[in-house]
């Protein structure tokens, strides 16, 4: 009994002649394209999202930013390496937050 060769699963071998079907069928050059267009499509996705964001927040009259950083915090810590109040700012609550944080990694 003669076996009879199966090609459907054989690929097309490339074009000899140069030019951009020749490029195609080179798995280096489909390897880094398909690579550069998924970063783009994520650059894209990320500027949409932030774009989108900063109009709600616009929409809203929210404003996005550190700057409530410098505001009174107006709630106490009960344990502290620092002095901390109720009137310290928010920066000074992470920072007591931060080395209560340290004192707990160390004991």
């Amino acid at each position: 009994m003669t076996q009879v060769p199966d090609h459907r699963f054989d690929s097309a071998p490339p074009p000899k002649s140069g030019g951009l079907s020749a490029l195609l069928y080179d798995p280096k050059f489909r390897s880094y394209a398909s690579q550069i267009i998924v970063v783009l499509l994520l650059i894209w996705g990320l500027v949409e999202i932030v774009g989108n964001t900063q109009a709600n927040l616009k929409k809203l009259n929210q404003n996005f930013g550190f700057d409530f950083l410098t505001q009174a915090s107006g709630f106490d810590v009960i344990t502290s390496l620092i002095s901390y109040s109720s009137t310290s700012s928010y920066a000074r609550a992470l920072l007591v937050g931060f080395w209560n944080t340290i004192l707990v990694l160390l004991y």
